[in-house]
Formats: C-alpha cells, sequence, structure tokens
C-alpha cells in the first residue's frame, strides 16, 4: 500500500467534516450485547490445492472460516473440470469451515454488459447447485481498482465502474436467489483510490466515492429488491505498522478507523431504498460488515531469510519476532478485538496462512513458506479463542474515536514515521480546519547547536478553509541529519484574533 502522506495521493472532502457528525456518535458507543460475536476467518486460497495442511491449520488456530478466489473467463458458463477436482475435495474434507468464495475474472474483462454479466451470474449459480454448503459468494474482487475492473471512467472522464458492478450484482442477486433464497451475496471494496480518470497509474475511485455513486446508480434504476446481502471491505492500513485504529481524513482511504466513513457512504448511497444499509434497518435483513481482506506483514527472520527473494513491498513491515510492542501480533490481537467490538461488523479475515515467497507480494501469514510456525501463529490462535469464548470485554478495547483539537484545528494526521532519509524525502502532513485561517508550517531541529534550534530547517505558509482537508507541503529538500519535528501555527485574524500551535512527535532523519 502507498503512503498516505506523499504528494499527489490526497482527494477531496466534499462535506467530510459535516456528515461525520451523522455517524460519529453510533461508532463510538458500544454495540449492544446481542450485537458481538465475529466469524473470524483466513483469506487463504492455498485450502484448495493443500486441503488437508489448510484445514489442519484453520482448525488448530480456531478459524470458524476460509476465503478462497475462483477464476471465471468470459463466455464460461461451468466449472473447469480442474477446478471442480479441486473444488469437489477441498468441500469434502473442510466439513465444518465457512468456505466463502470470490469469483472474478480479467480486470478488462469485467462483465459490464446485459450478456456478460449474464454468463457470470450463471457461472455463480453452478457453484451453489454443485456444493450446497457453500453459501456466500463474493462478487468480483475490489472493483473500484482498475487493476481489478475496467473501465473505471468511460472516454469521457466519466465514472462508469460503479453503475456497471451494481448491475452485476443486481442480475447475479437475482439468479442466486432464486435458485437458493438463504444464499449471502457480498460486495467488495478496496481500501484506497484517487478519482482519478487520468491518473497515470492505478486509475480507480476511493472507496466512499464508490459506494455513492453505486446508490446514485441503483437510485436512477428503479429497482425494488437489494443488490447486495453483506458489504465486504479491505480495510489495510497504508502500512503494516499503523494502527488497527488509525483515522484518515481524507477520502481516498478507508482503513479499520473509518468505519464511520464507511457507514456514511453505505447510508449516503442507499438509504431509504429498497437496499437495506447498517444501521437503517434491523434484524436478518439488515447488512452487517465483512472485512474479507487484512493483514499485516513481517520482516522475515535470519532464519528463514533463505525462503524470501525478492524486495519489500511494504514501507514498515514489523518484526517477525514477538519482541517489543508492535509486532504482527500484537497487530493481529488489536485488529480482532477491534472488529469484534466495532457496531455492525461481523466477520475478519486475515490475507494468507503462508507467507508469499516473492517479497514484492505479501508476507502477513502466520507460517512461513515452508510452513514454520511464525510467532504470530499463538497470537492469532490465543485472539480467536477470546472471540469463540465471548471473552473480549470491548469497554477495554481502544477504539476509534472523533478528535476535537482545539478551537481553530479539528484535526492533524502526523506522519508515523520515525526514520526518514536526509534525501529525497517528502515533508508534510495532512490537517483540516474548523474555520479559514492562515498557517505556518515549519520543520525544526531539536537536537545539536542553539542556532540550528531556533531557525527552521524548512518552513511554508498559507491558508487553510473550513472543513477541507489539505496536505501541508514542505519544501522538497534535503536536511542536514538529526532529531526533528513538524511545528503547525494557526492564525485567525479579525476581532477575534487567536493562535493555535501543534507540534509533532521527534523522528530522526538519517
Amino acid at each position: 500500500m502507498r503512503s498516505l502522506f506523499r504528494r499527489g495521493t490526497v482527494g477531496r472532502a466534499r462535506g467530510l467534516l459535516l456528515l461525520l457528525l451523522v455517524v460519529a456518535a453510533a461508532v463510538a458507543a458500544p454495540p449492544a450485547a446481542a450485537d458481538r460475536g465475529l466469524v473470524l476467518g483466513v483469506t487463504e486460497s492455498r485450502l484448495r490445492w493443500d486441503t488437508a495442511a489448510t484445514v489442519a491449520v484453520a482448525r488448530d488456530v480456531g478459524l470458524g472460516a476460509v476465503r478462497v478466489t475462483l477464476a471465471w473467463t468470459p463466455g464460461q458458463t461451468t466449472l473447469s473440470q480442474d477446478d471442480a477436482g479441486e473444488l469437489d475435495r477441498m468441500v469434502a474434507a473442510a466439513s465444518g469451515l465457512r468456505i466463502v468464495v470470490t469469483i472474478f475474472g480479467p480486470a478488462r474483462a469485467a462483465p459490464v454488459d446485459e450478456a456478460g454479466r449474464n454468463v457470470f451470474c450463471e457461472y455463480a449459480r453452478t457453484l451453489l447447485d454443485r456444493y450446497p454448503t457453500i453459501n456466500d459468494v463474493v462478487v468480483w474482487n475490489e472493483p473500484n481498482l482498475g487493476f481489478f475492473w475496467q473501465p473505471q471512467f468511460d472516454v469521457d472522464g466519466a465514472s462508469a465502474a460503479p453503475g456497471a458492478y451494481v448491475q452485476l450484482l443486481g442480475r447475479c442477486w437475482d439468479v442466486l436467489h432464486a435458485a437458493r433464497p438463504s444464499v449471502n451475496v457480498i460486495m467488495t471494496t478496496s481500501p484506497s483510490g484517487n478519482d482519478n480518470p487520468a491518473a497515470s497509474s492505478n486509475v480507480s475511485h476511493a472507496p466512499g466515492t464508490f459506494i455513492r455513486r453505486m446508490g446514485a446508480a441503483y437510485r436512477a434504476s428503479g429497482r425494488g429488491r437489494p443488490v447486495f446481502d453483506t458489504i465486504g471491505h479491505n480495510p489495510y492500513g497504508t502500512s503494516s505498522a499503523e494502527a488497527p485504529t488509525r483515522q484518515h481524513l481524507f477520502p481516498s482511504h478507508v482503513g479499520m478507523g473509518d468505519l464511520d466513513r464507511l457507514l456514511l457512504a453505505l447510508r449516503d448511497g442507499f438509504v431509504s431504498t429498497k437496499q437495506p444499509v447498517p444501521g437503517s434497518c434491523a434484524g436478518a435483513a439488515c447488512p452487517s460488515i465483512w472485512y474479507l481482506e487484512a493483514g499485516y506483514q513481517t520482516v522475515p527472520d535470519p532464519a528463514t531469510s533463505s525462503l524470501y527473494t525478492g524486495r519489500e513491498n511494504d514501507a514498515r513491515p514489523l518484526p517477525a519476532a514477538e519482541t517489543g510492542n508492535l509486532t504482527q501480533g500484537s497487530q493481529l490481537r488489536a485488529a480482532v478485538r477491534l472488529a469484534y467490538c466495532q457496531p455492525y461488523v461481523s466477520a475478519f479475515f486475515n490475507f494468507l496462512l503462508w507467507d508469499e515467497p516473492d517479497l514484492a507480494r505479501w508476507q502477513s501469514g502466520v507460517l512461513t513458506p515452508d510452513g514454520t510456525r511464525k510467532p504470530s501463529y499463538d497470537a492469532l490462535r490465543r485472539v480467536a479463542g477470546e472471540v469463540s469464548g465471548g471473552a473480549i470485554d470491548c469497554t477495554t478495547v481502544p477504539r476509534p474515536q472523533p478528535r476535537a483539537n482545539g478551537v481553530l484545528l479539528d484535526r492533524v494526521e502526523w506522519p508515523e514515521l520515525r526514520v526518514y532519509s536526509a534525501f529525497n524525502s517528502v515533508w508534510g502532513f495532512n490537517v483540516v480546519t474548523r474555520e479559514r485561517v492562515s498557517y505556518r508550517a515549519t520543520l525544526m531541529r531539536v537536537n545539536g547547536g542553539a542556532a540550528a534550534r531556533r531557525r527552521p530547517a524548512l518552513a511554508a505558509s498559507g491558508t487553510l478553509r473550513l472543513g477541507r482537508p489539505r496536505y501541508v507541503a514542505l519544501p522538497v529538500k534535503s536536511v542536514a541529519r538529526g532529531t526533528y519535528r513538524f511545528e503547525l501555527v494557526l492564525s485567525r485574524k479579525g476581532n477575534r484574533p487567536l493562535t493555535e500551535r501543534r507540534v509533532s512527535a521527534t523522528f530522526v532523519v538519517r
């Protein structure tokens, strides 16, 4: 995942602050006791071909579900012989585990017309017909990303993917519910997107934008039935070291700490329609939210480093050893406990059991590629026991809270990095204010001589607008090695002058 703090990843807020108040109270309040309960699973397609080992690990850890993927080819209406053989063995061996299947095909072959939708949904129906114990079907994968669904925008730059995805969901909902009324049709979104049809890469929709435009297309269609039964979302952070409770100011990213904004997008999109959303209904017909993928990558332990190749893709991977306060195990425990306590959330799937050997991919499993247990294995097993035993006390679980930092300042989001390179670093942070103010941002050295500590290493100034999140960028320039912090001064002039100052934690520039 790319860091939120790199310039060019910032999206528009579009009234974010006012709308957040609508759902803040619901998210801050603990759920009723009857709502507590969590399907704890893993996303691990290895279940299909290494079935016995995967089932044994899942049962030993105490997981209740495994999510696998199933590749669809345009024009295909039935399972291939190879797929059917793997799935037959998988279903027979995995008795007692809840199997969730995500079906998708090539991005450029996304079903965007009626014929394609009919073929795809017929293919999904054959899965239900063949396997009575499979009841959870995820329709496509992260369709708000161009990597998985194309086109995201039409030739004129108008949004295209949300409306096309709603049509696919609607067709599959009808076909699958006709085949089995109890089926669980699951939609899906990625945590990030840029809403930029002209982007040089990753042409995509931010999840909130995508969901709202899905709702607009649903309303315009006049449909009188739902299009999904469960909301699937992949709430990765911007790095593995980011706390699950981390809140993001910008709509370009929605993690676990941003559940309020996910709920708000769903309500904006679908409230007062025939598509229920969390909080708009009650009982079994009210959809819940499933976190279909989340994961925390580790640096290979020296003893197993020979099992891995390539270059790491995570800005802040975690140590494999369970030493210190921030480890893969501590992140998994915090994420599972948070999901257990969040309102409307009813499933959490860790991404992978086994690490992938290519460091450019994912090392978020609790086993190394050869099956050696990582220290996080026992951490996941312990928290799985807490979930199954109902032993999580939600009054002790840290959860995101609306933050009001001052009269002028609503929120400031400092970078989480604690070590920077002296060269080629991007200096800046995110901020949103409660009114229009002037600002001065500086990078200040906190060690060295008195002269160095008095004079800013870097500085920027300007105006911040009411309720409009802003990435405050300092000059792109190398600085001397040392210990630094960001400082922000906000000023309101006129009849009621006021100044507020905030400082970040210190960090090291090497």
